[in-house]
């Protein structure tokens, strides 16, 4: 993990002579970091309280989708 996270660090900290980090200057915006990522039903962001429930959701929908996947391909 450790060269990775370093490299990430790198790719992600602004360049002094750019203004910019080299992520934005590559793919033209911010990456996106954690929830922000995803894109959420309006319903489940109004229903949610916390933010574990959001992750609670996002785990089960991923289980769901393997299962699908796993499922599909016995066929």
């Amino acid at each position: 993990m450790g060269l990775k996270f370093v490299q990430w660090q790198i790719n992600v900290s602004i360049h002094e002579t750019t203004g910019q980090s080299p992520f934005k200057v590559t793919f033209g915006e911010e990456p996106r970091i954690g929830l922000e990522s995803y894109v959420l039903p309006k319903s489940l962001v109004d229903a949610a309280k916390t933010e574990e429930e959001i992750e609670e959701f996002l785990t089960s929908h991923e289980a769901n989708d393997e299962e699908s996947l796993n499922r599909d391909g016995k066929n």
